[in-house]
């Protein structure tokens, strides 16, 4: 499940780069409540990265990525995982 769901992530983030006016890295921490069909339950930041924009897509791309194919049972209705999501930006 939680291979999937950050390969899934990852593809989607090459294709977002949002656009801002810093450079370093940032790091969004999230709470996710995944169902057990593979649907999303609860999403929220749990540690900002300090760039709101960066923050919302973070969120934007978590919802994107939902349902997720389940490969077997979770075997209880909910399951809970923290996802931090790494952007490295340049000024190019």
């Amino acid at each position: 499940l939680q291979s999937t769901l950050f390969n899934r992530l990852e593809h989607l983030k090459r294709q977002s780069r949002p656009l801002l006016d810093v450079s370093g890295r940032k790091k969004v921490l999230l709470r996710v409540v995944i169902l057990e069909g593979g649907d999303l339950g609860e999403l929220k930041i749990e540690r900002s990265s300090g760039e709101d924009r960066l923050d919302q897509e973070a969120l934007r791309l978590v919802q994107l990525a939902f349902p997720i194919p389940l490969d077997y049972a979770l075997g209880r209705p909910q399951v809970v995982v923290r996802i931090p999501i790494s952007y490295s930006l340049s000024s190019d």
